[in-house]
């Protein structure tokens, strides 16, 4: 039998799916972003989590499981057309360093969440660096160029790792290591890639 709190989140995962599949057909009707409720993803994600940690049995548990992708189904659907539409115009604006401050519109901007705000800032970053080499080339500008390519080589990225790893020579010609087992440090990036690409470390969050 299911409990009642697992009755609970079966009716808050029903009623999840019910508006997030509104929200869906109401963004994808419309060319413009659609206000949404703020909170929907992590309102999505905590239902997800409610029916993960619910002992379901037999029937039940199917159902459970059900929600649950479909909820996860819906959710990615929705943010896949709203973020289309924010990066359709992004985009669409002009490239000039002025238009570069200014938010998509103040309209768009409103109705997005917190998380597609943090996206649409990375994604900004993004197009002024590409619109950085892009007029560097048109111009002329190796030193520009040579610019950007220097703080590639001075990026450090922070890493765990996963097994031991004796010293050696990173690509700014100084040493590294020797390394334990879940020893964490700060690594040329090109040097932190190629070890996290081998799974001999994982990257971790340097904020």
């Amino acid at each position: 039998m299911i409990k009642v709190e697992e009755n609970t989140s079966a009716y808050n995962g029903s009623q999840a799916i019910i508006d997030i599949v509104n929200l869906l057909k109401k963004e994808t009707q419309a060319t413009t972003l659609q206000s949404v409720p703020f909170d929907i993803y992590s309102n999505a994600a905590s239902t997800i989590q409610a029916l993960r940690v619910s002992t379901f049995e037999d029937l039940e548990g199917l159902i459970g499981n059900g929600m649950i992708e479909l909820i996860s189904d819906s959710i990615n659907l929705l943010f896949k057309a709203r973020y289309q539409k924010m990066m359709n115009r992004l985009e669409a604006m002009p490239t000039s360093s002025k238009s570069e401050k200014t938010s998509p519109t103040s309209t768009d901007y409103s109705k997005m969440t917190d998380e597609e705000k943090y996206l649409l800032e990375a994604a900004r970053d993004l197009r002024k660096r590409k619109n950085e080499m892009l007029n560097a080339l048109d111009i002329g500008r190796p030193g520009i160029l040579e610019s950007l390519s220097k703080e590639v080589r001075l990026k450090q990225i922070l890493i765990m790792f996963l097994k031991p790893m004796e010293q050696f020579m990173g690509v700014d010609l100084n040493k590294y290591g020797p390394f334990l087992k879940e020893d964490v440090t700060a690594l040329p990036a090109e040097n932190a890639r190629s070890l996290i690409e081998r799974k001999l470390a994982i990257e971790l969050q340097n904020r």
